[in-house]
């Protein structure tokens, strides 16, 4: 074998601007992961980098020299993807499904806002590789390649680039099973591990914790591209759901309900532990607090929140729908125009109606609009011909006049869902103005202040619109809900609140409840009891502790998704 000869052709140049690339692909990867929780050593996730960008940069031995320049394209794309990623890591706990980041609805000032909140000193990374990097490629590629080796062997490294990630991706499940145990303390078998490793069942961040990047992105384009829809159950899975969905969930006590408004009011991040605070002399939710006073109402200050990737779009599904979330998509983009039997078809109202801050296009507002059968949607169009201006009187301000001004002329009975946005991270809706005494209260971190300053203007807000509703003559006749989407930051394990006024059920619920439980709930409050009552449990039912363990979430979960996933109830 003439050894010389592969020498005298090696392509130094190519091969310097692999190893480049090879640093900065890894070091971006690591520069991403340090912050997401994982469950290998940091050896372990060099292997598996290395071998992400072998593969990635397979390509680079059979371009030529301006091809080769292409990967500083690929650097910055790269970047930005994984930055963006992790700043939404940051507020939501989870990785950003592709669906979201590809759907241009989801963009608007409140979100660049809380991106730009996001960021980090280490986050120059981002910039300062791909810069790195991108100086070093375009000088290696100045002048054309002083050697080559032929076709054939430059498409052989391609072939063991291949061959090189796939043997490490096996070696690393082999890994993994030998060392993970089950709940029983089984080892895993090692064809398990290969193909549990690009299922997802629960949430993205678990994928990338066991997976290289190309994997996890296989994951993320197989749902991005194929739904899972189902378009055929079996006879054994329909049994499964009729069998579910028969179960009472409503305990069907309170038919005074029937007939009169319901009215559910959506707080965009309302944590239980901030109701009721005081500074100084001074409350911070005086409404709130009369309204836990008040003998005809509901108080659950320690409800769980159990959204998923569509963050307070999954909020508003459990809420109207009974139904969980899909645990790896955006349910309202993916499964948006489906058939649900929702709140606004339980009862004969006479009008329902969505009222919201933002526009109509924003996480597929229109389209779940129409799948939870309300008849229209009032949306930031809306409120930018009428009197009330967002930008002069605040977001919550805004919304909640606007939807009091349509009320006023409904006919009855209606149903009215009220979405508020002030409390968005960052709170700082721009017309809000700040209280002086918020912000002397000592203890609390800017950010927290900044999210008191927001919900004591929401707490104001709320009493404004409650006192519309009585001098209109509604109060009376209206069930009121007044529910969390879900915490002021996915991380936060506080708590969420709810309130249900004039329903019939009073006191304080010490007791953790969950998102699910609201809408067989509502369904008793509004003396309803269709056919479908949700997977969760009423807080009327006086054996609710008792069903709800009897009832395992797994498979509340497992139903949940058959029915979204095959839209159960449309009709053939």
């Amino acid at each position: 074998m003439n050894t010389s000869g592969i020498f005298a052709t090696f392509p130094v140049q190519r091969f310097k601007i692999f190893l480049v690339s090879l640093a900065a692909i890894v070091s971006l990867l690591f520069a991403f992961s340090w912050e997401i929780r994982y469950n290998t050593t940091v050896l372990m996730r060099f292997v598996i980098y290395t071998g992400d960008a072998v593969l990635l940069l397979a390509p680079l031995w059979v371009l030529g020299r301006r091809g080769c320049r292409a990967v500083i394209e690929a650097f910055w794309i790269l970047a930005l993807l994984l930055a963006v990623s992790l700043w939404y890591y940051r507020y939501w706990g989870d990785l950003m499904p592709y669906s979201s980041l590809l759907n241009l609805s989801v963009y608007n000032p409140t979100v660049f806002r809380s991106g730009l909140h996001m960021l980090q000193w280490r986050d120059l990374l981002f910039l300062l590789i791909p810069a790195a990097a991108s100086v070093a490629v375009w000088r290696l590629t100045r002048r054309p390649f002083a050697a080559e080796w032929g076709r054939g062997r430059r498409w052989l490294a391609v072939a063991l680039s291949v061959l090189l990630y796939l043997v490490i991706y096996a070696l690393v499940s082999w890994r993994i099973s030998v060392t993970a145990t089950n709940e029983v303390g089984q080892h895993q078998p090692f064809a398990d591990v290969l193909g549990n490793r690009l299922k997802n069942n629960v949430r993205l961040e678990y994928v990338w914790q066991s997976n290289s990047w190309i994997a996890y992105n296989a994951v993320q384009f197989r749902y991005l591209l194929f739904p899972r829809r189902i378009s055929y159950l079996s006879q054994e899975q329909r049994d499964d759901i009729d069998a579910f969905i028969s179960i009472p969930r409503v305990a069907g006590t309170h038919p005074d309900g029937r007939g009169k408004n319901l009215i559910l009011i959506i707080v965009e991040s309302l944590d239980a532990p901030y109701v009721g605070l005081r500074i100084g002399d001074r409350q911070l939710t005086p409404v709130l607090d009369s309204i836990i006073a008040d003998p005809h109402t509901l108080a659950a200050l320690a409800m769980k929140h159990q959204i998923g990737i569509g963050g307070s779009s999954d909020g508003q599904l459990m809420y109207n729908t009974g139904l969980y979330p899909m645990p790896v998509a955006a349910t309202c983009f993916q499964f948006g125009d489906n058939h649900y039997c929702s709140l606004a078809n339980s009862a004969a109202f006479a009008r329902k109606e969505e009222f919201i801050v933002e526009d109509a296009s924003m996480w597929n507002h229109a389209g779940t609009n129409k799948s939870f059968g309300y008849d229209a949607i009032s949306d930031a169009d809306s409120l930018k011909n009428s009197p009330f201006k967002v930008e002069e009187i605040g977001m919550d301000a805004a919304v909640f006049a606007y939807a009091l001004q349509h009320m006023k002329v409904m006919p009855q009975p209606f149903f009215c869902q009220v979405t508020t946005m002030s409390m968005h991270h960052p709170f700082n809706d721009p017309a809000v103005k700040r209280q002086p005494w918020i912000d002397e209260a000592e203890g609390y971190e800017p950010l927290r202040l900044d999210y008191m300053q927001m919900l004591h203007f929401f707490d104001r807000q709320l009493g404004h619109f409650i006192a519309g509703l009585k001098a209109e003559g509604l109060y009376d006749n209206s069930v009121i809900a007044v529910i969390s989407d879900h915490a002021s930051t996915y991380e936060d394990t506080n708590p969420i609140a709810f309130f249900l006024l004039n329903a019939g059920i009073e006191g304080r619920v010490e007791k953790e409840v969950r998102q699910i439980d609201v809408f067989p709930t509502l369904l008793d409050a509004m003396g309803a009891a269709p056919a479908f009552q949700g997977v969760g449990v009423s807080l009327y039912r006086e054996d609710y502790d008792s069903l709800r363990r009897a009832i395992p979430e797994e498979e509340m979960h497992r139903i949940s998704e058959l029915i979204i996933r095959s839209d159960y109830f449309r009709e053939d």
